[in-house]
């Protein structure tokens, strides 16, 4: 048995709060996290390792476009692709997390709040307030998954 969550699903194509028929995605290295052990012994380690920050409003756009298997903020993401001119399967897997304003608000050593920014490239007043509402009925059929 498969379980629900690992079975493919596309997106669903052409709905106005969908998934645009292109997306820029953007690599970065990992973020390094500092570690030590009880004999003082210390490291920096990968700490996203096999995962990544994702834009909320792509997360909202792949949730609307899966329709009734939506699955919320964060998940395990599969892309696959098979290269026409060599034959050769490309298989893209990682864990997906949401930059939400609880994220940005909380973040320490890596600033999330200059990483969405850059992100996407928008201006933003230095008084944003992380409580404002202006976008919570974005996707009331969706308010529940958020």
């Amino acid at each position: 048995m498969v379980i629900y969550g690992a079975t493919y699903h596309s997106y669903a194509q052409g709905l106005k709060d969908g998934v645009p028929e292109r997306v820029k995605m953007a690599v970065m290295p990992d973020i390094g996290s500092h570690v030590q052990n009880i004999s003082g012994m210390s490291s920096v380690v990968d700490s996203m390792d096999g995962s990544g920050y994702t834009s909320p409003f792509l997360s909202r756009w792949q949730n609307v476009s899966l329709i009734d298997a939506a699955v919320g903020a964060n998940k395990k993401t599969i892309y696959h692709d098979i290269d026409a001119r060599y034959g050769l399967p490309k298989l893209l897997k990682w864990a997906e997390y949401e930059i939400t304003n609880a994220l940005r608000r909380n973040s320490t050593d890596v600033s999330l709040e200059r990483l969405f920014k850059k992100m996407h490239d928008f201006e933003f007043s230095d008084d944003l307030s992380y409580s404002a509402t202006a976008f919570s009925n974005l996707f009331p059929a969706f308010s529940s998954l958020f």
